[in-house]
């Protein structure tokens, strides 16, 4: 008699940092890798990822912010933000603590066009999007690079 195991994608993620290799093709068989993967980056390589981790319809999305007359700057805003939260994994920015550094991305237009520049922190005193923040250097600067049309949509 075949038994079934339901296991969620986050029970499966936990099972596979430990797993022998033969857990591991079993687990393989059932979710995809970057499914399983620790890693955000990895599983965040588009808005639609990020709305599939935050347990979001991205298309019904679309069609709310369109029928709210939102703009196509506005719209990417919000696709930005969803992807910020969804990479910072729960961290958010504590603007009493001046000695938390927040990571954002910064972009130049020139006659290439738009494009991600550096990166750059800064402790609580701000100059910067703070909503966009992140907790790394590494994710602010895979946010600038990734997400880089949404970026110019909004930006520019």
């Amino acid at each position: 008699m075949k038994k079934t195991i339901e296991l969620s994608i986050e029970e499966a993620r936990e099972m596979y940092k430990t797993a022998d290799a033969s857990l591991k093709k079993l687990l393989l068989a059932n979710f995809t890798a970057s499914e399983l993967s620790v890693n955000i980056m990895d599983r965040v390589k588009s808005f639609e990822d990020a709305c599939k981790i935050d347990g979001l319809n991205p298309e019904n999305l679309i069609l709310r912010w369109q029928s709210n007359g939102d703009t196509n700057d506005e719209i990417a805003y919000k696709k930005l933000k969803i992807i910020a939260k969804v990479l910072n994994e729960g961290w958010s920015p504590n603007w009493k603590d001046t000695n938390e550094c927040k990571y954002y991305p910064w972009f130049e237009v020139g006659s290439s066009g738009f494009s991600y520049h550096d990166f750059s922190y800064q402790y609580t005193y701000s100059y910067f999007a703070g909503r966009l923040c992140f907790k790394t250097k590494n994710l602010a600067i895979y946010f600038g690079k990734t997400f880089i049309d949404i970026h110019k949509e909004f930006y520019i």
